[in-house]
């Protein structure tokens, strides 16, 4: 279809102009976060729009959030449901074993580009391919990890905030559903860790 080689052509062009002009991961995750710090402060924003919260603080919770330091301007347990599930799906991107995968995404971009080059030799485009076949395998084994790990913690720790005499009375006490803070307490402590 015409739209995918458009965005293919779209990915190439902003894959190029990173790694020609910049030549370096680094400006490519400054530039990546400040941009996406400030688009889901916008949301944060408009989801806390109801309890009159100012942006700065909006923009602190998404900061805070996308770098993983749990830091806060407010009481979080005060806040709308709309603003904690603002909050915790930057927090499942926002780790280091995600991150570990935008390079070889774009190494992977890279590769497809130059592969379809014409001038290139058979030596050079088995090297190609077989270093696109490895890029391919560690990123398999990047989100094998990512969720595996996640999941297996989620199981264990649910079952027993759900299920133990005293994972339930805390859960009781303080009014919270023991599957909603397993899923937070997953996602946050290895997205911080790894």
């Amino acid at each position: 279809p015409k739209w995918k080689a458009k965005m293919l052509d779209v990915v190439d062009t902003v894959g190029d102009w990173v790694y020609v002009r910049t030549n370096s991961y680094f400006w490519l995750h400054l530039i990546g976060w400040t941009i996406m710090s400030f688009v889901w402060s916008g949301f944060v924003a408009a989801g806390g729009a109801s309890s009159n919260m100012p942006y700065i603080d909006s923009l602190f919770y998404a900061v805070s959030t996308l770098t993983g330091t749990g830091l806060t301007t407010r009481d979080l347990s005060t806040e709308t449901i709309s603003i904690k599930v603002l909050l915790f799906v930057p927090m499942m991107f926002s780790g280091a074993v995600f991150e570990s995968s935008i390079p070889v995404f774009l190494r992977l971009i890279r590769l497809r580009k130059l592969r379809i080059q014409p001038d290139i030799s058979e030596g050079y485009y088995q090297t190609l391919n077989q270093e696109t076949a490895t890029a391919v395998i560690l990123c398999i084994l990047i989100w094998t990890y990512y969720f595996l790990v996640q999941f297996v913690a989620f199981i264990v720790l649910g079952f027993y905030t759900q299920y133990s005499s005293n994972g339930l009375a805390v859960m009781q006490a303080n009014n919270i559903n023991p599957w909603w803070w397993t899923t937070y307490q997953v996602f946050s402590s290895f997205n911080n860790c790894g």
